[in-house]
């Protein structure tokens, strides 16, 4: 890939618009309410209000006596140091220019409606939109409105005259009067308002880089604009970005398609293209841009995607364009359209969710993201069983891969499927479901914790105990239990443990303080009244330790690293010492060397205990037959 880089000249920008006086007002509060003092402390609005701002987060006083309130979650405009003051109506209000407001409230079909209005209340701009925003130059209005079921934006002017018709999906102000448009979010394009003009070429997007530099999107790649859209490059490059400023323009790699005999049957101007499995079609992305290719390496269609991912079955792909997603079959013939704000593959099924104000609502699809039930979920998580795990209004319930109800919507905790089995929690105990939502284990328990597909440790009336789903309570104590790698172990409240097989028969025979896991089937006991031991919990044999080692490191190559009187060594597996306990730390055996640090240094030895790297060294791996060493905070 090859790199340009363009130097940016700085651009100075003096702008003046109409001004805010910022009088020497101070908000105050009293009991959690909002009130305001003027400069000399007196109290010129009492503390009676939610809020003294406006909806927006600002709290700009208007032509030195004007200024928003909020009461009973309601916005108004009050008259400082006036007595009467207008009942709220608007859900939302904040100020925009020459004294006037963006406002909104509910029409008669309790539909949020936006409008502008003056300083005295009264409508310059009618609400009939269902949003409105100021552009950035704060000449015009940006408003959406509903047309046919579909939102179409538009611009207005101060006085609500229509300036730019209601069919436009995206409306971006670039600066001054110019616009990028896209009238069905596809194909973007450059306007000026002023002119009534169109100024570019159509872009499959086009999006500001900086002040009034643009970046134009087609079929992949990019180019730069002007802020008219007349091209400064040719649309050539994979990715464009600024650092300071330089704007640097990254070039494509390109692909050549050779035929059996070496000949070049097609270039392609793309950086990655990966083969759709158990298809002839091809993935092909250029910078962050994909589109899917036939087998003749032809696009599919003219479209280009933001990402492009397989289902879990590989049977499908997961397409994003722009913040929608959607779904094609591998064979690419069938395409959904883009309705979803998420999309998640559960084997021959989706999930798709959409935005419901600040939440999602969730949906299960099939192959063509039609619902496959009539439901709609709060929330919907793949099961480990390629089920579902749906809720509603806080309960949790199960649906078979097929979405069929298995259980219904009514467990405040419903846990994932492992094997034929789930803990859930129904009515604030805890029990087990089969995979037909039939009670295994009833729900009589405070609390579960699973030991393996059978075996629980369960808690009920302050009493620990382990249940076998075949054989029933294994045993119970009034002492806590929990899963050890060594088996289930027992604490008392003095801090003494016992270890315990899952049927409840003692694994060790005396009561200890510590138990350190050596490795999976090996481990080091202390107990301060019995003596430190090694326990096998495979064998279920245990031997005495005669060595006062206090702690073990691991096990390797017939060596165990052993900590004895604070200091390290190595024993063997009949507890002879064959290397003194005369080093900081240690590392196992590998390849007939380890490891050791002297004076915070590291160096290794081998099984005579000879130096044979000298400890000189910040850190040191062993990975294969190399030792990746680190000194003077550089490795090699």
């Amino acid at each position: 890939m090859s790199y340009l880089k363009i130097f940016l000249l700085p651009i100075v920008m003096l702008t003046f618009g109409s001004s805010v006086i910022f009088a020497n007002y101070e908000i105050f509060k009293k009991d959690g309410k909002e009130g305001l003092l003027n400069p000399d402390g007196k109290v010129v609005v009492p503390a009676m209000y939610d809020k003294l701002g406006w909806s927006n987060g600002s709290t700009e006083i208007i032509d030195n006596k004007y200024l928003g309130y909020k009461k009973n979650n309601r916005w108004g405009i009050l008259e400082i140091e006036e007595q009467s003051v207008p009942d709220p109506v608007y859900y939302s209000l904040y100020p925009v220019f020459d004294d006037n407001f963006i406002a909104a409230k509910p029409n008669s079909k309790s539909e949020l409606t936006f409008g502008l209005i003056n300083i005295k209340g009264k409508e310059q701009i009618a609400f009939e939109y269902n949003f409105l925003e100021v552009s950035a130059s704060d000449e015009y209005l940006i408003a959406t409105k509903w047309i046919d079921g579909k939102q179409f934006k538009g611009i207005v002017d101060k006085k609500g005259r229509i300036l730019l018709s209601f069919k436009f999906k995206s409306i971006v102000e670039i600066i001054d009067n110019n616009f990028i448009l896209s009238e069905d979010g596809d194909s973007f394009y450059c306007y000026d308002l002023e002119e009534n003009l169109t100024t570019s070429a159509a872009y499959d997007k086009i999006s500001v880089l900086k002040d009034r530099i643009l970046i134009g999107n087609h079929k992949g790649k990019k180019g730069l604009l002007d802020s008219n859209g007349r091209a400064l490059t040719d649309v050539i490059y994979s990715s464009i970005s600024i650092k300071g400023n330089e704007i640097i323009l990254q070039e494509s790699n390109s692909i050549h398609i050779l035929s059996e005999l070496n000949k070049e049957q097609k270039l392609l101007l793309n950086d990655r293209l990966i083969p759709i499995k158990n298809n002839k079609g091809y993935i092909a992305a250029s910078g962050n841009q994909w589109q899917l290719l036939d087998e003749n390496f032809s696009p599919v269609n003219n479209i280009w995607y933001d990402s492009i991912a397989f289902s879990h079955s590989a049977n499908y792909l997961i397409l994003k364009k722009g913040n929608k997603y959607g779904v094609a079959d591998k064979s690419l013939s069938v395409f959904s359209d883009f309705n979803y704000d998420f999309i998640e593959s559960a084997g021959h099924y989706f999930v798709g969710a959409k935005h419901n104000g600040q939440e999602y609502i969730y949906t299960i699809l099939n192959e063509r993201l039609n619902p496959i039930n009539g439901e709609k979920y709060d929330s919907v998580s793949i099961n480990d069983n390629g089920g579902f795990i749906v809720s509603k209004n806080g309960k949790q319930g199960y649906l078979d891969k097929n979405g069929n109800k298995i259980t219904d919507i009514k467990f405040s905790y419903a846990g994932h499927f492992m094997g034929d089995l789930a803990k859930v929690k129904y009515q604030d105990t805890f029990g087990v479901i089969n995979t037909e939502g039939e009670w295994a284990l009833m729900p009589y328990y405070s609390s579960l914790k699973r030991v393996n597909e059978e075996t629980f440790i369960f808690t009920k009336k302050q009493q620990y105990g382990v249940f076998n789903l075949t054989d029933g309570i294994q045993f119970e104590t009034g002492n806590k239990l929990s899963v050890h790698p060594a088996g289930i172990l027992e604490e008392s409240s003095e801090k003494i443990k016992d270890l315990y097989k899952l049927n409840g028969r003692r694994l060790f025979p005396y009561s200890f303080n510590e138990i350190q896991t050596i490795n999976d089937t090996l481990f080091y006991i202390f107990s301060e009244k019995y003596g430190r031991y090694l326990l096998n919990n495979k064998s279920e044999k245990y031997k005495k330790l005669e060595k006062e080692i206090i702690e073990f490191g691991g096990f390797r190559d017939g060596f165990y690293s052993v900590n004895i009187d604070g200091q390290w060594g190595y024993v063997d597996t009949e507890e002879r010492l064959r290397i003194s306990n005369r080093y900081d730390t240690v590392g196992l055996f590998s390849q007939n060397m380890a490891p050791i640090m002297i004076l915070n240094k590291w160096g290794y030895i081998n099984l005579r205990e000879n130096i044979v790297i000298q400890p000189r060294y910040e850190s040191v791996i062993s990975h294969n037959n190399l030792i990746l060493a680190k000194r003077k905070g550089l490795w090699g």
